[in-house]
């Protein structure tokens, strides 16, 4: 690599630097500890992932659950609305056939007088 004189600087500088053993040692432990900390961030984060997961699931079996159950609602509400028209319609049926038997009385109206 040329220097911005023109003046090429000597290879021993792009050398990596020359680690002793005990610095080599704590470079690896660095590095070990550093992977078992990733591992055990990894696996904490799977086990996190699978409990909202499940979490996940319940709530869609719970919603599932409460629209089923609001359907069957809705469908015994209709069915007892039905029941409810059917009723009153009988009963409307059977006091204008009750208010049509009786005679009416006369009154001091009706006679022509």
């Amino acid at each position: 690599m040329a220097a911005s004189n023109g003046i090429q600087a000597p290879s021993s500088i792009f050398i990596e630097p020359q680690f002793t053993h005990d610095q080599q040692l704590i470079l690896l432990n660095n590095e070990e500890l550093r992977t078992k900390n990733r591992e055990q961030l990894i696996e904490k984060l799977e086990r996190v992932i699978q409990e909202k997961n499940a979490s996940i699931t319940k709530l869609e079996q719970r919603e599932q659950y409460l629209e089923d159950t609001l359907k069957k609602r809705n469908t015994e509400f209709r069915a007892l609305e039905e029941q409810l028209r059917q009723f009153e319609e009988k009963v409307e049926n059977q006091y204008s056939f009750a208010f049509s038997e009786y005679p009416k009385k006369k009154t001091i109206l009706d006679t022509n007088i």
